[in-house]
């Protein structure tokens, strides 16, 4: 009898050439490029873990075959032999099975943070591309009080991150390594707290009844003696009337994260944080994350015996 027979390991060190956040961590600049990241890192979960579920197939099948083999063998020496290497066959599937169970659990924990958090940040570029402008004709500002105008959204060009690819690949089409990762760069859930920075609003000012609004060669504010915030009427502009062509949102710019380390220490990226007290939220904070991919990897990354 002669068996191929690899010992279980368990993932417990680092590859070689090992970089803080891997060469697709590295590349990162922008909350599109921090959206592919995350969406590149979900599928090379995916695929290690179908990986490991050809791998229990396997198993089985081989456990199958020589369930065929004893039941068609002659002499008892065959019978015996091959029907004790189809339990052994049935006894490793089914140790691997509950570990192949709890390492599909872990990836698809992290799996659909992932992808929610992909989703979050992807948007976060798009007020960049909302223009409002005014509807309709500014009514004629005779007396100084208060107007009401009403601003109305332009289509956008497109999202901006409409580009992301789903191909595995993060941006720079840099492929995901796994083993590589020790610290998780992603933003800190507070970027969603303020994804406008400034509105730029442009201002004309208009010709009596608002029949006419250009942008003339003067300014609608000035700056005086007495300080700034008067009108500036200019050669075409004849009332206090003002018009709002555009305005723009302009969101905070991108700030590339420290990110997280997946383990408790940078030294030791798969010692995993097991905190319990952490609840999983609809938006899944760095610290989430990090763990999750910490426990999904080290399980996925344990090796199926093979046959």
């Amino acid at each position: 009898m002669e068996l191929l027979l690899l010992m279980l390991l368990i993932f417990a060190g680092q590859s070689s050439g090992n970089t803080e956040y891997g060469e697709a961590g590295n590349n990162i600049n922008s909350f599109c490029s921090e959206a592919q990241y995350f969406a590149a890192i979900e599928q090379e979960i995916s695929a290690r873990e179908m990986q490991r579920a050809r791998k229990l197939d396997q198993i089985a099948n081989t456990g199958t075959a020589w369930q065929i083999a004893a039941a068609a063998g002659t002499g008892t020496y065959k019978q015996g032999h091959y029907t004790a290497l189809a339990d052994y066959a049935a006894a490793i599937y089914m140790q691997e099975k509950k570990k192949h169970e709890e390492a599909a659990a872990a990836a698809e924990k992290f799996k659909n943070a992932a992808l929610r958090w992909a989703g979050i940040v992807s948007v976060l570029g798009a007020p960049s591309l909302q223009l409002f402008q005014l509807t309709g004709t500014p009514a004629t500002q005779t007396d100084d009080h208060d107007a009401t105008a009403q601003l109305t959204q332009k289509e956008a060009a497109s999202a901006p991150c409409a580009n992301i690819q789903a191909d595995g690949k993060a941006a720079g089409t840099d492929k995901i390594e796994l083993e590589k990762i020790n610290t998780l760069r992603v933003s800190a859930a507070s970027v969603l707290t303020a994804p406008i920075k400034t509105v730029s609003v442009k201002l004309q000012g208009c010709a009596a009844g608002g029949t006419s609004c250009t942008d003339g060669s003067g300014q609608v504010f000035a700056e005086g003696a007495n300080g700034a915030g008067y009108f500036s009427l200019h050669a075409s502009a004849s009332s206090k009337t003002l018009k709002i062509p555009t305005a723009t949102f302009n969101p905070t710019p991108y700030t590339q994260p420290e990110g997280v380390h997946t383990g408790k220490t940078q030294e030791k990226p798969n010692d995993c944080n097991n905190d319990d007290n952490e609840e999983e939220k609809i938006i899944p904070t760095d610290t989430i994350l990090a763990r999750y991919l910490c426990t999904a990897r080290n399980k996925i990354a344990a090796v199926i015996p093979s046959m």
